[in-house]
């Protein structure tokens, strides 16, 4: 794969057996522009839920004709070895640091007093409200290995949540989110933690 001139990675396909599918796998180069992200995936797709269609176009961009129609949506799911690890425990250091202070600050005009940490907490409050009254299916999508990385900081703060807790971290619609939970997560249905997700082990920080 490259991109102006750039050498971006590779994309390496292995053959499958009669009733299995191809296996795709992609290796980003160590001196591309990729930057810190891992640098190994795994390449899986599932049917598109949405109808969408290819044109193509003239060079005033006006659609001339339809090439195909996509059925399949593709994502990159990362190896899960110890230079990922290392990248995701970089990440959330960076997002715990914290980047603005709050203080109180008085008014040399009139002699009021700002009282900047009350309106603070007002937006917060008017924030959570709002995100609690957002109707599901208004949720924007967002790129699924986005909210696996939401996910996965999520469980290192803490080891078990709740379906309502994770819906508010990530803000996924509801039939979205449970699909890649299904893939990193486990959910008790009995036991001291009944009814709450948990990592899989093989997910789980050594």
């Amino acid at each position: 794969m490259e991109e102006d001139g750039l050498d971006i990675g590779v994309v390496r396909i292995y053959n499958a057996a009669a009733t299995e599918p191809a296996k795709v796998a992609v290796h980003l180069s160590e001196n591309g522009p990729c930057g810190d992200m891992p640098k190994n995936y795994t390449m899986n797709y599932s049917r598109c839920d949405q109808k969408m269609h290819l044109f193509c176009e003239d060079i005033a961009g006006r659609a001339m004709m339809i090439e195909g129609r996509v059925d399949k949506e593709f994502y990159m799911k990362p190896v899960l070895n110890e230079e990922y690890r290392k990248v995701m425990h970089q990440r959330n250091e960076e997002a715990s640091r914290p980047k603005r202070s709050i203080q109180v600050v008085d008014s040399v005009e009139g002699g009021h007093r700002l009282e900047v940490l009350k309106h603070i907490r007002e937006f917060d409050l008017l924030k959570a409200k709002k995100a609690r009254t957002t109707p599901d299916e208004k949720r924007e999508r967002l790129p699924r290995q986005e909210v696996m990385d939401m996910l996965f900081r999520a469980f290192e703060r803490m080891p078990h949540w709740n379906f309502k807790g994770l819906l508010e971290q990530t803000q996924q619609p509801t039939v979205y989110l449970k699909e890649i939970l299904a893939e990193i997560a486990v959910y008790n249905k009995r036991g001291p933690y009944k009814n709450l997700y948990e990592l899989k082990p093989e997910y789980k920080r050594k």
